[in-house]
């Protein structure tokens, strides 16, 4: 698996194991397997790659159909024998449940994934279930930010602007505004930086996250409509269009 979202990036090996008895123990019997684990596995995919790339493989991920407590203990083992490559322990039945409760609620990023990579243990549901517990922790977070940051804006220009019937803004102030909220989003769902040869700004919206691109757009569509609906109620200014009604009516 490549995590290509994450910062930096990270790559994952996955070897797949089988049991007859359904729980793959033969590491705990023959804790000499992680040496031909690290050299056909970690050292094989290192070969394939070049340069700064090879730096990118930071797990092995080991799936049987179920694994023994205490074969977490080798984990540690196995780091100091990699120089740092983390061993995780996903029994099948996890992974199922794993990709089952991904495709009911893509919320998981590449940094949540790699955290569980990196927890060096045998994955439980419970473990899952928590993650995606965080996930949902994290996207409420960064809608309450996002929220946050349209309000400030929108209050600044709307009290400079505002009249009895519209709030005026202009293309600066609405690059500013939307510029303002992307730099809010980012890394998590923005990549921002700037083309070497012209200097301009460059955008890159991380498509694979669109469920929380849609709890995030949900949120701020909501927030832009409660303070359009609270501008309306406090606004109290009289228009040009008013003034001039309003005189030549002689209703002043």
């Amino acid at each position: 698996m490549i995590g290509t979202h994450a910062t930096p990036p990270y790559i994952a090996v996955v070897e797949c194991k089988t049991a007859a008895s359904g729980v793959y123990d033969y590491i705990t019997k023959n804790p000499d397997y992680l040496i031909r684990l690290k050299s056909y596995c970690i050292d094989l995919v290192k070969e394939k790659l070049l340069g700064v790339y090879k730096d990118y493989v930071r797990y092995m991920l080991v799936v049987g159909p179920d694994f023994p407590g205490e074969i977490e203990t080798y984990s540690m083992q196995f780091r100091h024998m990699t120089g740092g490559i983390k061993l995780l322990f996903l029994p099948a039945p996890v992974l199922v449940y794993l990709v089952k409760r991904y495709r009911e609620n893509p919320v998981l990023t590449h940094d949540l994934l790699e955290m569980l990579f990196s927890s060096e243990k045998v994955v439980r549901e419970e473990d899952v279930d928590r993650f995606f517990e965080e996930a949902e922790r994290r996207i409420e977070s960064l809608i309450e930010l996002a929220r946050q940051r349209l309000r400030d804006k929108f209050r600044e220009f709307a009290s400079r602007t505002a009249d009895a019937c519209f709030i005026k803004m202009d293309e600066i102030l609405l690059q500013s505004l939307i510029y303002d909220i992307l730099n809010i989003l980012q890394p998590d769902l923005v990549k921002i930086g700037k083309k070497s040869t012209t200097g301009i700004t460059t955008i890159h919206l991380k498509h694979d996250y669109f469920k929380i691109w849609e709890k995030v757009l949900n949120g701020l569509t909501e927030e832009f409509v409660k303070l359009l609906e609270e501008e309306s109620e406090v606004q109290q200014k009289r228009t040009d269009l008013k003034e001039e009604l309003i005189k030549f009516l002689d209703l002043r």
